[in-house]
Parts: C-alpha cells; sequence; structure tokens
C-alpha cells in the first residue's frame, strides 16, 4: 500500500477547537476517499470520548497498539471502529500517566519513525488513504512527531495575544525538535469574533506571521458560531448537519487551497467544484450578512426616521398639510417597511431552513416535518403578500430573484451531489410553489 495523506491538526494551546475542526476535515474528506481519524491526544483522549457512544454501537476490529511507548505497554485493547461510511477511528482505554513522562523523553525522529508505522498499518487494515491526526493541545513531541510525518500540518491559533504567543512558540520549539526537517505547517484562525474583520487577519498574518510559515498563504479564517460549539457533543459531524455553516463552508475552501496544488486527486467532491473567485470570496466573508438586512440596524434606522418625522412635525405644526410632505411621509413608510420586511423574512427563512436541515440529517422526521409545514407558510405567505403589493409588487419581485433562484440551485445540488432526494425535492418543490404563488397573487391584483 502506497503511503496515505496525512494531515496533522496541531495548536499551541488547547481550547482554541483544533478537535472540531480535526472532525470537519476527516468528515468532508471521508466523502471521497475512506479517512482514518486519529486521537493523537493520548491522556485526554477528547476526540476518543466525544465518539464513545457512537463506538459502542458498530461492530469494532482490534488492532495492535503502537510501540511509542518505552517499557511498558498501553494498558487495555485497542479497536479500529467505522463511525461513519468511510470514516474509521480507533477507541482504546485509559493509559497510564507513567507513561507519560516516558513518551516525553522519547526522541522526536523514533518518535516519528514508530508513529508512522502504527497509521500504515492501520490504514492498511482499514482500507484508509487518509489519515488526519488530532493532536495534543499544545507543544508536545507527538505533535512534532505527527508534524514530521504529516503531508500537510495544520496549525489553529485564535486571534488574541495569549494564543498567538503560544502558536509562536509551538513553532519554534518545532524547529528546534526537527532542525533537519522542514514541514508544510498553515496557520488557520479559529473562533474569530466580530470584532476582528478578515481583511485585517489577513494583513496582520502578512505583516508578522508569514515568515514563521514559510511563506505560505493564511490557510482560512473561521468566525465564532456558537452554536456549532454548544451542538459539538451530541452531533459531531457538524458539516453534515450544518452544510450551510460557515464551519462546514471554509472546510471545503481549507481543503482546496490545501490540496489543489499537489494532491488534488484526494479533494472531496464538494472541494472540487471550489474555484478562485469563490476561493476569494470565502477568504474574506465572515458568515454576516450584509448590515442593510440586519434587522436590529433597520429598527435603529426606523427610529431615527421618527424622530426627524416628529421634530419636523414640531416645525412645521402639521406634516401632512401639504401633497408634498405627504407623499413624501408615504415613501419614507413604504421604503422602510418593505426593507424591514424583506429582512425579516429572509433571517427568519434562513433560521428555519437551518433548523430543517440539522432535522432531516439527524433522523428527526417528525420535527423535520413541522419545519417544513412552517418554512412552507412563511415563505408561501410572504410571497403572497409581496405579489398583492400592488405597484410595490414589481420592486418585491427584483429582490425575491435572487433568493429563490439560490435555494433552487441548493435543493438541485442536494440530489445531484448529495444524494439527498427528500431535501433537494423539498427545496425545488418550495421554491416552484413560490413563484407560482407570487405569479398568481401579481396577476390577479
Amino acid at each position: 500500500m502506497t503511503k496515505p495523506l496525512i494531515i496533522a491538526v496541531v495548536s499551541g494551546k488547547g481550547g482554541v477547537g483544533k478537535t472540531m475542526l480535526s472532525v470537519a476535515i476527516a468528515n468532508e474528506l471521508a466523502q471521497g476517499r475512506k479517512t482514518l481519524l486519529l486521537d493523537l491526544d493520548f491522556f485526554n483522549r477528547g476526540l476518543t470520548g466525544l465518539f464513545a457512544s457512537a463506538a459502542a454501537k458498530v461492530r469494532r476490529e482490534q488492532v495492535r497498539p503502537p510501540e511509542l511507548f518505552t517499557g511498558c505497554q498501553p494498558a487495555g485493547d485497542w479497536y479500529l471502529v467505522a463511525v461513519g461510511a468511510n470514516l474509521f477511528t480507533v477507541e482504546y482505554g485509559d493509559i497510564e500517566k507513567s507513561s507519560a513522562a516516558a513518551l516525553e523523553a522519547m526522541d522526536v525522529q523514533a518518535l516519528s519513525n514508530a508513529l508512522g508505522t502504527f497509521i500504515m498499518c492501520l490504514c492498511e487494515q482499514s482500507g484508509c488513504e487518509i489519515a488526519v491526526l488530532d493532536c495534543h493541545g499544545g507543544p508536545d513531541n507527538t505533535s512534532f512527531a505527527a508534524c514530521a510525518i504529516a503531508t500537510h500540518s495544520i496549525l489553529v491559533s485564535e486571534p488574541d495575544k495569549i494564543t498567538l504567543y503560544g502558536t509562536l512558540n509551538f513553532v519554534r520549539q518545532m524547529a528546534a525538535e526537527l532542525p533537519d526537517k522542514k514541514p508544510d505547517i498553515r496557520l488557520v484562525f479559529n473562533k474569530v469574533i466580530p470584532a476582528f474583520s478578515a481583511r485585517f487577519l489577513q494583513k496582520f498574518y502578512d505583516d508578522l506571521l508569514r515568515d514563521q510559515f514559510g511563506g505560505n498563504d493564511l490557510l482560512a479564517i473561521y468566525p465564532f458560531e456558537p452554536h456549532l460549539t454548544k451542538g459539538f457533543e451530541k452531533t459531531p459531524f457538524l458539516t453534515t448537519v450544518y452544510p450551510t455553516s460557515q464551519l462546514a463552508i471554509k472546510t471545503n475552501f481549507l481543503l482546496h487551497d490545501l490540496l489543489a496544488a499537489r494532491d488534488a486527486s484526494y479533494l472531496p467532491p464538494k472541494a472540487m467544484r471550489v474555484g478562485r473567485v469563490g476561493s476569494l470570496i470565502s477568504r474574506y466573508y465572515m458568515g454576516r450578512w450584509p448590515r442593510i438586512l440586519d434587522q436590529n440596524f433597520i429598527f435603529r434606522l426606523i427610529g431615527f426616521a421618527a424622530i426627524g418625522l416628529v421634530a419636523r412635525t414640531y416645525r412645521e405644526q402639521n406634516l401632512l398639510s401639504g401633497m408634498l410632505d405627504s407623499a413624501q411621509f408615504f415613501f419614507i413608510t413604504a421604503i422602510l417597511v418593505l426593507w424591514l420586511f424583506v429582512a425579516a423574512i429572509l433571517n427568519w427563512l434562513k433560521d428555519l431552513d437551518i433548523f430543517l436541515t440539522y432535522s432531516l440529517r439527524s433522523g428527526s422526521y417528525w420535527v423535520a416535518a413541522v419545519g417544513c409545514v412552517t418554512l412552507a407558510m412563511l415563505c408561501l405567505g410572504g410571497t403572497a403578500i409581496a405579489g398583492s403589493s400592488g405597484y410595490l409588487s414589481n420592486l418585491y419581485g427584483v429582490l425575491l430573484i435572487l433568493p429563490l433562484y439560490l435555494y433552487a440551485r441548493r435543493g438541485w445540488l442536494n440530489i445531484k451531489d448529495d444524494r439527498r432526494y427528500l431535501e433537494g425535492g423539498f427545496r425545488m418543490a418550495l421554491t416552484a410553489a413560490a413563484t407560482a404563488t407570487f405569479g398568481i397573487t401579481a396577476f390577479s391584483t
């Protein structure tokens, strides 16, 4: 068997979302090739615990433990477990803390040889062509050994001073431990809060960090998505149940940028469709809707407009006394109501669609049925109101063209690429019904 593609995911400290990103990368790669997801944090075993309940329900195949521990053997049996159609992991029990000192004292080169042999054996036994290594949070010999044998290494960091100090410390220690090797290591900013823009982080990286990473581009910037963090323990495969999340979208762009040049054959179907324009947009887009669709922003504008109208009324004593003032008042009111209506409908539809997708893909079909009915009622009711709005219906029609087209296209891709016929069929049917409803009401009016 040829050497598998190995991706090591490391970090300068814990708590930066490394395990979540490791699972996302492995889950997306498994859409195209058999993939092994290996927990190398031998003593905390966060990833192993994450899949413990799923591993207990499927058939396990015993494997030989790695020869990584000097003078002692890991306790318990080790098992190869299929946690997905093309995704495998290794389950193992608690390892004595006394083994930690021996492991850390082991030469990094010898450790990397033993680790490489262990991964090769696992891939041969499972038929995997890709291995994703979820390493310990912080600089340690196992993480350095993983980077030494990896085809590509991803260093995950948050964009704050404390975390960045640990990140740069990891790079310096790795260079000291591997003087004869130059691992292909890329930086990823994760859990980025709205205070940081993608443009600022890109410039910060180019000015201060690029040389530390061999001149490589900043690989990805992931915005902080609180609902994903809360749902990770319940549903590890977040990129499957939340396919429109930035975690899912940016992971495919990350894989494209990481593998397209030299290892394009390993790209999953979604990552293969990535173009240069899409990659550029993803690099700077942080999942935030434009401010013109932010309901809080619109409400503030309505408040300012109301204050202005009241002030003008007070000054002129009678705002509606003249035809011109009456027309201006109606025009301002109509525009603000239209703006708020479109923003509210789009935001509600987005939230309901996320809820519907999660319910369908997690097997909660009764809940999904309620979501389908609610989404259909809101969508059809909104298009009916838009179509019956008189001369404003033309403006509503223009505003609805792009969202309806994108939703229909998404439904078609659900069927064509993901083989999710129920999900895709509903989206295409809802788009057709909404278009017909708008046309009928507009023609009748």
